[in-house]
């Protein structure tokens, strides 16, 4: 990628192309609401992924996946988030808010809605309102029929949202690798309920 590289030189040598090096890089498209600009993550994030990781909010709802320093978090944007549409949220200051995404999850027979903000910026709406323009764009632009979504049962703000952005609850689910269950939400009930491949 000629065009990739030019812009990492460009970037190493002080100069602003991080928003084209994010285009370059992950092919994402750019969404935009109100207050927050979704972009593709690009390893110059790692600072922020790496709070992002560490914090509370993530720990208790999501897993620790063993991320200590920068080089961990550079990795785990190559091996994980790279590979599926993840996209980070600015707010109109381009601090990081958190990062939201379409993730293809084993046990699951479509894709899964994910967010997750810093424990700073919870309560302020952002998380209903990047995963509003994120579903918008997964099922009219994308063209996906089914978009599912799990949460911790405990995790009543997620489920909150999840309800917001118009997904309905489908049942309880243990997934292949995990020993905990998860609430499933979707955005069609009959068509989600007959799929194979998730149980109770």
């Amino acid at each position: 990628m000629p065009r990739c590289e030019a812009y990492s030189s460009r970037l190493r040598k002080g100069e602003r192309a991080i928003d084209r090096l994010r285009d370059c890089v992950t092919g994402m498209t750019e969404l935009r609401t109100e207050r927050l600009t979704l972009t593709g993550v690009v390893p110059e994030d790692a600072a922020f992924i790496l709070e992002l990781l560490k914090d509370p909010g993530w720990l208790a709802n999501i897993s620790d996946p063993g991320v200590r320093n920068l080089e961990d978090a550079r990795a785990y944007i190559e091996d994980r988030l790279s590979k599926s549409l993840w996209l980070v949220a600015r707010d109109r200051s381009s601090d990081p808010v958190g990062i939201y995404g379409l993730v293809d999850r084993k046990g699951l027979p479509h894709p899964d809605i994910g967010y997750a903000n810093l424990s700073r910026h919870a309560g302020l709406g952002y998380a209903t309102e990047g995963a509003t323009v994120l579903l918008h764009h997964a099922m009219h632009v994308l063209g996906h029929k089914v978009i599912l979504a799990i949460t911790k049962p405990h995790n009543v703000a997620s489920r909150r949202v999840l309800e917001k952005i118009g997904l309905r609850f489908l049942r309880t689910v243990q997934l292949p690798g995990h020993d905990r269950h998860w609430v499933l939400y979707t955005t069609q009930i009959e068509e989600a309920a007959g799929a194979n491949g998730v149980g109770t």
